[in-house]
């Protein structure tokens, strides 16, 4: 038996939100009372400006009641697609159209209250456009380096969960780049480049090898 709604009215509604009151049946048969708030769903973008420097946003948060540094965000209108939301929101917020879109993955932000999905894209060829921001925004637009985000994560500056999720799977997605580079430059153990390079490495080439390159490369471990 699946968890069941028996009853759901909606209590308030006002732009893209709405309150809703629910009756719900459990497995077990039991009776609950919840309030769910509904959502059309958010994009996320992650503009990448240059190739190892993205696009930030800094803008004031009535909810937190604080100034946050983010990733450009925002809502889903009826009857718009994922990519071209994602266009419109990364426009009106740092006056830039990307060229090209990655979808990387979805989640919900908020499970226990809300039902809004958020879908987190890769934005790059990145082209500068007049932008039509929302007259109800004050949005500071700035650039920095992967390394400068980790940097603002860890010393508590970005305190928005969509944005250090972001950060984090762009270490990633760059990680595994600088492995498929890696992997395509595979080094020639008789080559007389690498034997040029001390006299000791013509006795223990492998050896060598290991002792100057990173742990864990994986043609390296079987040796």
């Amino acid at each position: 038996m699946k968890y069941r709604v028996l009853r759901k009215k909606t209590i308030f509604s006002k732009g893209p939100i709405h309150l809703v009151d629910c009756d719900i049946r459990m497995p077990s048969g039991k009776k609950l009372s919840r309030q769910i708030l509904e959502h059309a769903g958010a994009v996320v973008i992650l503009p990448r400006i240059a190739p190892s420097r993205y696009l930030l946003i800094r803008q004031f948060r009535f909810a937190a009641g604080t100034w946050i540094w983010e990733f450009p965000a925002g809502g889903i209108e009826k009857g718009e697609g994922l990519v071209r939301s994602a266009n419109r929101e990364l426009m009106e917020e740092t006056g830039y159209r990307a060229g090209r879109w990655k979808r990387l993955i979805h989640f919900y932000p908020t499970p226990g209250i809300s039902a809004e999905i958020m879908y987190l894209y890769l934005a790059e060829d990145l082209h500068p456009q007049k932008a039509a921001g929302d007259e109800d925004e004050e949005i500071e637009v700035h650039s920095f380096t992967l390394k400068e985000i980790g940097n603002m994560v860890r010393q508590g500056k970005i305190i928005d969960a969509k944005t250090i999720l972001g950060y984090y799977l762009l270490l990633e997605h760059s990680k595994n780049i600088r492995r498929r580079s890696f992997s395509k430059k595979k080094i020639s153990w008789r080559s007389e480049k690498f034997f040029e390079l001390t006299p000791s490495c013509r006795r223990f080439p492998v050896k060598f090898a290991q002792s100057r390159c990173r742990p864990g490369i994986p043609y390296l471990r079987k040796y």
